[in-house]
């Protein structure tokens, strides 16, 4: 249809017409669409590019997780085919990592030489290629390949341990004989080897491939004393094809150089042992008597897309309320266009035209526009991408690549441009539709806002016992959209009643002004763009509190998988606590941070000790009880020691000791020392053999590592040894026994000792006499080859008190009171379970116990295990140049990550957190944006019918300074109305949905469990900018457009009178 022009002009199309005069409104439709559209990119984009950035930034990150070492040993006999068997099996690790593959490390070990001798020592030769990569020098250098050809020595280096066990330096000749012997020269096949070098491990697990994994001292055959490795340069024994009886190979995936195959890489690691039993059994035959493969690369890939696949998920459910907070606010803007139409559409029904002919000019602006939006949206979604990724607080900067346009953003951009654009014209058919409007559509949306409001609890309930798997998860997709709708309808449907319930109360003030004012807002509550601040007020009270909620479960999770501040390895130094404290400016606390067998249960836990007096001044992670971690573990600690000998510089003892019923034998006793540092540390002090001959002796002291101040000792060790005098001695009667009666320097032993045999008391006994400390041992104990009697300041413990973590309850059935039965080490120690807690410091949601340090440390140490009793050191709050000071030290924190509180940021901006809190980001921006849209377009359609209504309140008598204060009340009012109302329903979303959409690490939930956090400051500050620019908008707008006239030129302001005859003709 075309309109007449004027003289001389072609008539234009009445559509053009139209759009002339009413192309604010179009426009606000066309940027509401853009603004849509290139939200709904962003949010594709960043589930797919910015999720697999973040998931390749999480892989960089991995390290030696990923590792994958496959090691093989040789039968005796079939030491010569160990080379070929390395080569078979490196080949076979490399085929398995596939294009993924890192470089390979080869560690080879040699079949056992020993050193001449009356007592069996044994060593081997290792050859590791990565080895110097995992030691510095202490002396000397490292050894030059070619070496020992001919008559020449091999080139050797030795790990401290082993130079100081052996009393070796740089120089000194090992003669490497293939048997036991005595000859000096190691007889026929013996040879050489020189040490060229000593060298100081660090604390790499790949010194775990080592025979001895890299302690330089131990056993094997059985009890056959071994001292190594001999380091050899690399390729000595693999390039010359020299014997190996056992070997590792060991490549490091790199999954962040193409995740898309890394699963295809897991799932090749996964088989690799079955294969490489067949490979090596087909070439080999016998030759190889066992393979095993280690590898966490399985684990690592299954966590990363199970998070991947989570972040995923909640980036696509926030692009579905972007589509929802545009479709409603664009719905408001088709009300507004249908009102600005109303007289057009009612001539046009008048005249015979149909809904579809009176709608069709709608549905094409709103397809034109959609189009056009979709066009710009496609074009500006990867330039906004782009722009966001270099950012400088964005992760996954480098972990995507280029981005562009594909089939996902073209089909999200589609979404969010045509659902709203059917909003706009779905709201305006149904207003043009007049009284022809179905009888049933109220019922209709009705049990539509119900079935949502079923759906939506159905959701939450769900989510609470939902476990996410690998991909995308349509719950998480489509629950928080949900839920938040619901909200927002029934909020749409209460706050009416809540209006008309004002109405009826303010009515009976004396005044015009509010009664007046509250009608209004009464009779059009949820109409206009009401619907549209509330579903932003909404959407910015679901998101603020999400985001944080999101970034304060990662610290917490980051939190309490660091244990603390920071965590240094102990360096086997007496002054490591010295060291430490003065480089971080506080007191470290030690901790026994190791693995534990459970009585007969198959693998291993965690056993995390740490003194319960400490806990709360280093302890990282919060318990949700209110309780604190020293609170917690109070029932751990161990009765308090007695008083103990403090000992002086230097080390003296004076040891008296006489046996008796020992005719024929030689008695000697052998002294050692548990000599402890105020910090928990324990060192052993070994005297010379004292005889017992009844006289006092002071034997030589030699004390492993300094003398630290303070030291206490809390415990001693009595060897006796009986050496039979000739072979016709006849064995001990039951009348044996020995006394030995031990003097230290320094305070005097003043409270009662306990001595064990074996943990039990039988056959010992310990008195104090004066300031010695006299222990007795029957036969029973004399006869025991192996017996050692433990003197303690302490009383032996009938059983441990731990606390078990959710997870090893879990899956035991632990309750309070359960024994167990613990295998540290060597010893066995007898636990009780006294408690559970949801997780254990530095090991939250594994199977792991905490113990009170010193309770554990005194129960190994009567179980036997007078080994090292600290682990790590954990510093709570440490300078802010800690890191740099404990590397002038030499010490370096082994998760170099937590340092200086960075763990906070980083865990709240980590790699597949960003994509998340972006998209929340945008969701808050779109959704106050689109709301002033809505609002715009709503006080431009109905600016002169409340232009009217303020004339007819003219009429009755009111001053114009009333209803400019009634105009006001009102736009304040209907905005506050809407965003209290929003802002309600967006905090109960965020309640509901919060805690079970939040991903832990993995994908899995969180532990310590989700606590939600609710800024109010911040959650404020974002519903006053919605409202105070709705409400800025809307005045500036309604009053500008209800002030022109309604002719072409809008020079003259209409008169009252004029107003009223329009509102009586409407």
């Amino acid at each position: 249809m075309r309109e007449p022009g004027p003289a001389g002009r072609a008539p234009r199309p009445v559509a053009l017409t139209r759009a002339r005069a009413q192309w604010p409104l179009l426009a606000t439709v066309t940027l509401a669409l853009v603004v849509s559209g290139t939200l709904a990119a962003l949010c594709a984009l960043l589930a797919t590019a910015g999720v697999a950035g973040g998931l390749a930034a999480r892989w960089q990150t991995t390290g030696d997780a990923a590792a994958v070492s496959a090691s093989v040993l040789m039968r005796d006999d079939a030491a010569a085919s160990g080379p070929a068997a390395l080569d078979t099996l490196g080949a076979l690790v490399i085929d398995a990592a596939g294009d993924l593959a890192g470089p390979a490390s080869t560690w080879a070990v040699s079949p056992l030489s020993y050193l001449p001798g009356r007592d069996p020592r044994a060593t081997y030769l290792l050859d590791a290629d990565t080895a110097a990569d995992h030691a510095d020098l202490d002396d000397g250098r490292w050894p030059s390949p070619g070496s020992g050809a001919g008559a020449d020595p091999l080139e050797v280096a030795l790990l401290r341990p082993t130079a100081d066990a052996l009393a070796v330096t740089v120089g000194d000749e090992l003669v490497l004989a293939p048997h036991t012997g005595r000859e000096a020269d190691g007889g026929e096949g013996a040879r050489r080897a020189v040490v060229v070098g000593i060298v100081v491990r660090d604390l790499d697990a790949q010194w775990s491939r080592d025979l001895l994994g890299g302690d330089g001292t131990g056993t094997v055959l059985g009890r056959v004393d071994a001292f190594g490795p001999l380091l050899v340069a690399p390729g000595t024994l693999l390039d010359a094809g020299a014997p190996v009886v056992r070997g590792s190979v060991r490549v490091v995936p790199d999954l962040a150089r193409d995740p898309a195959r890394a699963e295809g890489t897991a799932d090749r690691v996964a088989s690799l042992r079955n294969r490489a039993d067949e490979v090596l059994a087909e070439a080999l035959g016998e030759d190889v008597r066992s393979v095993t493969v280690q590898s966490g690369v399985g684990a690592e890939v299954r966590a990363g897309l199970a998070e991947q696949g989570v972040t995923r998920s909640l980036v696509l459910a926030l692009l579905l309320v972007v589509v929802g907070v545009a479709a409603t606010a664009l719905a408001q803007v088709g009300r507004a266009l249908a009102t600005r139409r109303h007289s057009e559409g009612e001539l046009a029904r008048a005249r015979g035209a149909t809904r579809w002919q009176v709608s069709r000019g709608t549905v094409g602006e709103a397809l034109a526009a959609a189009v056009l939006a979709a066009a710009l949206a496609t074009a500006l979604g990867p330039l906004a991408y782009g722009a966001l990724a270099r950012a400088p607080w964005w992760p996954a900067a480098t972990g995507a690549g280029a981005v562009g346009v594909d089939a996902v953003v073209l089909v999200a951009v589609a979404t969010g441009t045509l659902v709203p654009a059917a909003a706009v014209v779905l709201e305006a058919s149904r207003a043009v539709a007049g009284s022809r409007a179905a009888p049933s559509r109220p019922a209709l949306r009705v049990a539509g806002e119900v079935l949502l409001v079923v759906l939506a609890a159905v959701g939450v309930v769900q989510l609470r016992a939902h476990a996410p798997g690998v991909g995308i998860d349509p719950l998480l997709v489509l629950a928080p959209g949900a839920v938040l709708a619901a909200l927002v309808v029934v909020a749409l449907r209460v706050v009416p009643l809540l209006a008309r319930a004002a109405d009826g109360v303010v009515h009976r003030l004396r005044g015009a002004v509010l009664p007046v004012t509250v009608w209004r807002i009464a009779r059009g509550t949820v109409g206009g763009a009401a619907a549209a601040v509330v579903g932003a007020a909404a959407t910015l009270a679901f998101v603020v509190p999400v985001a944080a909620t999101w970034s304060q479960s990662r610290v917490d999770q980051a939190q309490a998988a660091a244990g603390a501040d920071l965590v240094i390895a102990d360096d086997a130094g007496a002054d490591t606590a010295v060291e430490i404290a003065d480089a971080v400016g506080s007191s470290p606390a030690a901790v026994i941070d190791r693995p534990v067998q459970l009585g007969s249960r198959p693998g291993s836990s965690q056993l995390v000790a740490i003194d319960a007096v400490r806990a709360d001044e280093v302890v990282l992670g919060r318990l949700d009880d209110g309780r604190t971690w020293s609170q917690v573990m109070e029932p751990l600690a161990g009765d308090a020691w007695q008083t103990t000998p403090e000992v002086t510089t230097p080390l003296g003892v004076t040891v008296t000791g006489e046996a008796a019923g020992v005719d024929g034998y030689t008695a000697e006793v052998t002294l050692t020392l548990v000599v402890q540092a105020p910090s928990g540390e324990r060192t052993l002090a070994t005297t010379d053999p004292v005889p017992l001959d009844g006289a006092p002796h002071s034997p030589a002291v030699a004390l492993d590592g300094p003398l630290p101040n303070g030291a206490t000792v809390p415990a001693m060790l009595l060897a006796v040894d009986l050496t039979a005098e000739s072979l016709d001695v006849p064995f001990l009667g039951e009348g044996a026994t020995a006394t030995v009666a031990v003097e230290m320097g320094g305070a005097p032993a003043t409270s009662p000792w306990v001595a064990t045999h074996r943990g039990e008391t039988q056959g010992v006994g310990a008195t104090v006499e004066g300031a010695a400390i006299v222990a007795t041992a029957d036969a029973s104990v004399l006869l025991d080859p192996r017996a050692r009697v433990l003197l303690t300041a302490f009383p032996p413990p009938a059983d441990v008190p731990v606390l078990a973590s959710a997870a090893l309850a879990s899956d035991l059935g632990l309750a309070d009171g359960d024994l167990l039965d613990l295998r540290i080490g060597a010893a066995a120690v007898p636990a009780r379970v006294a408690g559970v807690v949801p997780y254990v410091p530095g090991q939250p949601g594994e199977p792991t116990l905490l113990a009170d340090r010193s309770a554990i440390a005194d129960a190994m140490l009567v179980a036997g295990e007078s080994g090292p009793v600290v682990d790590d050191w954990w510093v709570g709050q440490p300078r802010s140049d800690a890191v740099e000071r404990l590397a002038a030290a030499g010490l370096v924190p082994s998760a170099p990550q937590q340092e200086q509180g960075a763990s906070a940021a980083d865990a709240a901006t980590s790699p597949l957190s960003a994509p998340v809190l972006a998209a929340l980001a945008l969701l808050a921006a779109g959704a106050v944006v689109l709301a002033w849209a809505a609002v715009g377009a709503d006080a431009t359609a109905t600016a002169r019918a409340q232009a009217i209504v303020d004339a007819r309140l003219r009429a009755l008598g009111a001053t114009r300074a009333d209803v400019r204060r009634m105009a006001l009340a009102r736009i304040v009012g209907t905005t506050l109305a809407a965003v209290v109302a929003g802002a309600v329903a967006g905090t109960v979303a965020a309640l509901a949905v919060a805690p079970w959409i939040v991903a832990g690490d993995g994908g899995a939930r969180q532990v310590p469990d989700v606590r939600i956090v609710v800024p109010v400051l911040a959650t404020l500050g974002a519903l006053a900018l919605v409202a105070l620019g709705a409400g800025v908008v809307g005045a500036a707008l309604g009053s500008r457009a209800g002030s022109p006239s309604s002719g072409a030129s809008g020079r003259s302001r209409p008169s009252t009178a004029s107003l009223l005859r329009s509102g009586d003709a409407a």
